[in-house]
């Protein structure tokens, strides 16, 4: 919860907060990569903007871009705060956090390509 009330915005402090307050959901930081550690400059994972969908593609392009030692990310976390490298129109605009939901809140089964 510290890392949403320091990396995120007002309306998603709002969003997201009471649901982890409550338990709803479980969350993690997930920053680390296997073939950089905390180096973020190095980080490879990609967040790439898609204009059609209005959604963002997060990508680990390489085994080095895999996140490596997220707390709680294996068994019990359903979102995690996912840093990459955002993109949009083949432009680079740095590293930023996004929230990204991994498992099912029904099952708590992992989702499709979160893994």
């Amino acid at each position: 919860m510290k890392t949403l009330n320091a990396l995120g915005t007002d309306e998603q402090i709002a969003k997201w907060m009471p649901l982890a307050m409550d338990y709803k959901i479980l969350g993690t930081y997930a920053q680390t990569e296997l073939g950089h550690g905390t180096y973020l400059r190095g980080l490879e994972t990609t967040a790439t903007f898609d204009p059609t969908t209005q959604e963002f593609i997060i990508d680990t392009p390489q085994i080095t871009a895999t996140k490596w030692w997220p707390g709680d990310l294996g068994k019990t976390s359903t979102h995690a705060m996912v840093l990459a490298q955002l993109y949009s129109n083949g432009q680079n605009y740095g590293m930023h956090p996004f929230i990204v939901q991994i498992r099912s809140l029904k099952d708590h089964s992992p989702l499709p390509g979160s893994s």
